[in-house]
């Protein structure tokens, strides 16, 4: 059973497919967008984007990773390559996902994963029970966090 199995659920019914490929068991390292832990918005460091903003519109083909996943990279770089390529149009990004990038340790007990895009981007589902707030490590600071 995964962390989000109600949203899921509920996007099959709405004819969305979730999850949206096959997963795979992972082991290994991820790097994703977080906040200091002197930043209020820590508490969102590992919360789908759906739940720190469940307003926000989103189109159909990704609402189950905006639901039910955690956006991931491969590595350090290809995150902050990223993140600078959307800080462009979107300048308040860094209060949304995170001023820092962080490196998780994560193991086949702890979720699953989609494919990487060509930008080494992709999704981690989490199983219930599974917490990530304390199998990381602040790696890199993009940019000076407001506490």
């Amino acid at each position: 059973m995964y962390k989000y199995q109600t949203e899921i659920e509920a996007l099959n019914e709405c004819n969305i497919k979730c999850p949206p490929e096959e997963l795979y068991s992972f082991d290994g390292t991820l790097y994703r967008f977080v906040h200091p832990t002197d930043c209020k918005e820590h508490r969102n460091n590992n919360l789908p984007i759906a739940k720190i903003k469940p307003g926000r519109r989103l189109d159909k083909e990704i609402k189950c990773i905006a639901h039910a996943s955690l956006s991931c990279f491969d590595s350090d770089k290809e995150a902050g390559v990223f993140i600078l390529k959307r800080s462009f149009d979107n300048k308040k990004i860094y209060k949304s996902v995170g001023c820092c990038i962080a490196e998780f340790q994560v193991s086949e007990t702890d979720g699953t994963r989609t494919d990487s895009t060509e930008n080494g981007h992709f999704s981690f589902f989490e199983y219930r029970g599974t917490d990530l707030n304390n199998k990381y490590k602040i790696t890199r600071e993009l940019t000076k966090c407001n506490p």
